[in-house]
């Protein structure tokens, strides 16, 4: 009797009885169980390195191989001294400390122009056309490349046109599409062979050759110094100037600082290479971090089930309880 009576309040009260579409247990159950795995995207990677980027080269992008062309006034103005040594000389040893600091991978190139006739009218005609490669493109050889610039005296005119004309022909041997170009053009004076050196530097920096074009200007007054100015943004590159060998020695060391550019790329490639792999570890901890919440809601589904399970057994027991009873 007892027992009856417990099968007939089992029925009144509502407990569910045997579901014949399995469908709608299961989106019942899921209605009543939502899972969210929210919890698991609030992981989040620790601040990146900071890497400090030097000045001077802002504007460039460096890939592949890079390639680089010195352009130097060897005309007859650099033959002045200043402090009791000639331009030319302040300039070469400028030059040294420059090329002292490039890493060993760049392909180096001396251009002058100027070193060959004198200024005077008469020979303005041939010295105006002396803009020669006297270090063509190779991996660096300091010592190679420091003896081809103490090889010229200056004398002549200064060519700036001609000679960044002829350095498009010089970039002619690189794979363009894996090379960064730079091209850095020290001169104390404006084109005097009437070239049109803004144009030539355009050309040379729109080109397929893409080369940046920058200059530094040398012991000039401030009219010449807007020509020069011209000449590097229409190259896209960045103009420097300086009036002595502590300023030019500044200009190559530290507004053309190579090493502080290795420093700050090898920092950039450090800090990539961290951020990967924190990433892959992130990736992880939220996959696992996922896994572990549905196997949580698993269980719990499971044990909805199994009382489910047991009291739909119940409620079959009182239907032949019940049907036994009327017999």
């Amino acid at each position: 009797m007892r027992f009856r009576l417990f099968c007939i309040a089992v029925l009144l009260c509502g407990v569910p009885a045997v579901y014949a579409d399995s469908n709608v247990l299961f989106n019942e159950l899921l209605e009543a169980y939502p899972y969210d795995f929210s919890v698991c995207e609030t992981l989040s990677a620790s601040d990146s390195q900071a890497c400090i980027e030097p000045p001077g080269l802002e504007m460039v992008t460096l890939t592949g191989d890079v390639n680089i062309e010195v352009i130097l006034d060897a005309s007859g103005s650099m033959a002045a001294q200043i402090n009791g040594r000639t331009k030319y000389q302040i300039a070469l040893e400028s030059l040294a400390a420059f090329v002292e600091q490039l890493p060993a991978h760049v392909n180096l190139g001396l251009r002058v122009y100027g070193h060959l006739g004198g200024n005077s009218e008469e020979q303005k005609s041939f010295s105006c056309d002396s803009s020669n490669l006297i270090y063509p493109f190779a991996k660096l050889d300091r010592e190679g490349f420091l003896r081809a610039v103490n090889s010229v005296k200056p004398t002549g005119w200064t060519a700036l046109g001609l000679s960044l004309q002829r350095a498009r022909e010089d970039f002619n041997r690189f794979d363009q599409a894996n090379s960064t170009n730079l091209v850095y053009l020290l001169t104390d004076g404006e084109e005097t062979c009437g070239g049109n050196p803004a144009q030539a530097a355009a050309a040379l920096n729109t080109s397929g050759i893409g080369a940046i074009v920058n200059v530094i200007g040398f012991d000039i007054d401030a009219q010449q110094e807007a020509g020069l100015r011209q000449i590097a943004s229409s190259g896209g590159g960045e103009y420097f100037s300086a009036s002595d060998l502590e300023e030019l020695t500044e200009v190559f060391i530290s507004e053309l600082s190579w090493k502080q550019w290795q420093e700050y790329f090898r920092c950039r490639s450090e800090t990539a290479r961290i951020d990967i792999n924190q990433h892959q570890q992130l990736l992880l901890d939220e996959f696992n971090c996922v896994l572990a919440e549905a196997d949580r809601h698993i269980a719990l589904l499971e044990q909805e089930l199994e009382k489910r399970s047991t009291d739909t057994v119940k409620v079959m027991s009182c239907f032949s309880c019940l049907s036994t009873s009327r017999e």
